[in-house]
């Protein structure tokens, strides 16, 4: 073999390892890529089932919201005990009817696993999503550690996010009627927090007649006042003080989940005498929590007035927990605007841009 020819053997074998290297390396990226896009698709599609999943518990506990709802609604009717209607356990109500299991099958295993029914929650809350909406409660007090229903003060809370109409990073002076303004801003010029109107009513818990009713009504105005009032109601008698007046309300951006509040003296009520609320919003949505306490200051609940179910769905491994607050008043309540009276009623339909016009002016125009 010359010289020659072992140099271009040498040349060939040097030529067929790069090529060698080359394809174990193109092999290796490669192999690399394939696994990185598996892996991709794999996270996609656990994705996909956790979101598919996560959608059906979310309905299973939506599906116990609406069984809570019918077995109240039972329950009101006198169909059910409250023996058969659970309260801190997950059971769901005892009828046959209701059933936690939504689908028994291998490829879907949907249900709710507990359900909670408070009847006798901490606090009344509401949202009221537009202006001019009314709630009216029931309200029976219930003491947790078994002593006192007597009610001392009820605190109505509203408005979750405070604007700064005036710069300053409070909600501003508000309207105050009682101090000798009399210009309400219009409608479209309210920049405040909704103005609440509260009305109250009481009545002998025992047999009564339309004589016996005591009511009383007052507007809160968002602004910087005290944020409480005296006593309502004296004696089961309205407070002539302050029923039909405007009062200021303590309003202002102090990290509290509320920016406005009043608490109500409720110590004159008699136990033996119903209390009822009334609350409308006036000029803009708001969201609302009433809370009371005893003339101690102990915490009292609420009974009959609002429900809270919480219900946990599960399909497979997945849960999901909906909590949904649910109002027991009484259906056949008076219509917003609406009035009753006994004997007839004359109506005299004014306009006017006088606020002076709309306080209470004595009106001979109606003859009978």
């Amino acid at each position: 073999m010359t010289m020659t020819h072992m140099l271009r053997q040498t040349k060939n074998d040097q030529s067929g390892a790069a090529s060698m290297i080359i394809v174990v390396f193109m092999t290796i990226i490669l192999t690399i890529i394939t696994i990185g896009f598996l892996r991709l698709a794999l996270n996609e599609q656990r994705v996909s089932t956790d979101d598919d999943l996560t959608s059906r518990a979310f309905y299973a506990a939506e599906s116990g919201i609406e069984d809570a709802r019918r077995a109240i609604r039972e329950n009101l009717g006198g169909t059910l005990t409250d023996a058969e209607l659970n309260a801190d356990t997950c059971d769901v109500p005892s009828p046959a009817r209701y059933t936690d299991v939504l689908s028994s099958q291998a490829e879907f295993d949907i249900g709710y696993s507990c359900m909670l029914i408070d009847f006798t929650p901490e606090s009344i809350r509401s949202d009221l999503s537009s202006a001019n909406q009314t709630r009216q409660y029931e309200i029976n007090p219930v003491n947790p550690s078994g002593g006192t229903t007597n009610i001392g003060t009820i605190r109505l809370e509203w408005h979750m996010d405070a604007p700064a109409p005036d710069g300053d990073g409070d909600v501003g002076a508000g309207v105050n009627l009682r101090g000798g303004q009399t210009n309400i801003p219009r409608f479209g010029n309210w920049s405040f927090p909704a103005m609440m109107q509260v009305s109250f009513l009481n009545y002998p818990t025992g047999s009564f007649g339309r004589a016996d009713i005591r009511d009383l009504s007052v507007w809160l105005s968002p602004g910087n006042g005290g944020g409480t009032t005296g006593n309502v109601m004296p004696g089961g008698n309205p407070n002539a003080a302050i029923d039909g007046e405007v009062l200021v309300a303590s309003c202002a951006n102090n990290n509290n989940d509320f920016a406005c509040s009043m608490e109500f003296d409720m110590s004159g009520l008699p136990a033996n005498r119903q209390l009822e609320m009334r609350l409308t919003n006036l000029y803009r949505p708001t969201s609302i929590e009433m809370t009371m306490e005893t003339p101690g200051g102990a915490p009292l609940l609420f009974d009959e007035a609002q429900a809270v179910v919480d219900v946990t769905g599960r399909a497979g491994a997945v849960f999901r927990r909906v909590e949904a607050i649910l109002d027991l008043s009484s259906p056949d309540l008076l219509p917003d605007f609406a009035i009753q009276a006994g004997s007839d009623i004359c109506k005299d339909f004014a306009f006017t841009d006088d606020p002076l016009d709309f306080r209470g002016q004595p009106d001979t125009s109606c003859q009978f």
